[in-house]
């Protein structure tokens, strides 16, 4: 945040925009967040900031307030599809292609991820385990730690959106407030564990056993 305050404080070359993102928003601390409601009560000429917010809840309401909201929704699936086919050169009744956009959330970059290489075998692997909680098969997750071992971002990523995306399932499945807490405090543990293993680049392996430790125990 401090150099995009000064980023905004200097002149834009050859007269033209200057254009930032900050990703996201409800993640700045205070200091963070003070200093660019700054930036947003002044902004320059020619400026654009584009504030992406994943929980606007978090943002502080003078940041809100300044702002104009634009909603982004998750595409339909037959969009993704479609999108899909044209990015990777495919045509729109490819097996694959249709496999990777129902499982895309509504995202083409994670359709074209779940295309690319393993991603669909490893997302089929992942999603197996998680039908047998909570007892999954013992050397069925020793393969999927040794999977997801390497350092590829998106094997990560694919394995922490499943997880917390069963999560979720027992969230709407009207579980009870004793559970609900269970299920919040489980998602906490494993997105810090994962923000853990992304940032100082540990082993993925004991990450696997913890995270369906984790879920077994709800």
């Amino acid at each position: 945040m401090r150099r995009l305050v000064g980023f905004f404080g200097a002149t834009a070359r050859e007269g033209g925009w200057r254009v930032a993102i900050v990703d996201s928003v409800d993640e700045l601390a205070r200091e963070g967040a003070n200093a660019l409601l700054k930036v947003l009560e002044e902004p320059p000429a020619r400026a654009l900031l584009l504030l992406v917010s994943h929980s606007p809840g978090r943002e502080l309401p003078t940041i809100r307030s300044r702002c104009r909201r634009l909603l982004l929704r998750p595409l339909a699936e037959d969009d993704v599809r479609s999108a899909l086919a044209m990015a990777a050169g495919r045509q729109g009744d490819d097996p694959d292609v249709a496999t990777a956009a129902a499982a895309s959330d509504g995202s083409v970059a994670r359709a074209l991820a779940h295309l690319e290489g393993e991603g669909l075998a490893l997302r089929e692997q992942i999603t197996a385990a998680l039908r047998e909680l909570p007892t999954p098969d013992p050397r069925a997750l020793h393969s999927l730690a040794d999977k997801l071992a390497g350092t590829d971002p998106q094997v990560l990523a694919t394995f922490l959106d499943l997880a917390n995306g069963w999560l979720s399932q027992r969230v709407r499945a009207d579980a009870k407030a004793e559970e609900l807490a269970r299920v919040a405090e489980a998602w906490e543990r494993i997105n810090t564990a994962a923000r853990d293993v992304a940032d100082y680049n540990l082993d993925r392996r004991p990450f696997v056993f913890s995270t369906f430790a984790e879920l077994a125990a709800i």
